[in-house]
């Protein structure tokens, strides 16, 4: 889990919130939550496609790859969706303090660059 997250984590926990109390009225919201992983989104469509098939209902399906997502959403629009959706204002703080110091280094063909760079909106940090 990335440094933010477990900072956002820690941060929840000891404001006695955790995630599910800012985003467990938002039923499809799913990643990153017990009961919200990848897992249940397989469990729910196969429900929702049996149900149809019972009903002689018509299902209509796109595959969307996210494989590069990450990389192009902004983490100051990403945070204010958080903080829309209800996340405490003490952790939006920290992420965008987290944000806005990140630095990266650069690497290719197994060599890095000796200096760090400000990033700027590079994209929400995973893995």
């Amino acid at each position: 889990m990335p440094f933010g997250e477990l900072s956002a984590l820690a941060s929840c926990e000891s404001s006695g919130l955790s995630v599910d109390d800012w985003v467990g009225h938002l039923p499809e919201l799913l990643g990153g939550m017990p009961g919200r992983d990848g897992r249940s989104l397989q469990l729910r469509l196969g429900l929702d496609l049996r149900k149809a098939a019972k009903h002689k209902q018509r299902v209509i399906g796109a595959k969307l790859d996210l494989r590069k997502a990450f990389d192009n959403v902004s983490p100051r629009l990403a945070l204010a969706v958080a903080e829309a959706l209800g996340m405490p204002a003490d952790v939006v703080a920290m992420l965008e303090s987290f944000y806005d110091k990140l630095q990266r280094v650069f690497g290719t063909a197994g060599r890095t660059d000796s200096e760090w760079v400000r990033a700027e909106e590079g994209g929400l940090l995973q893995g």
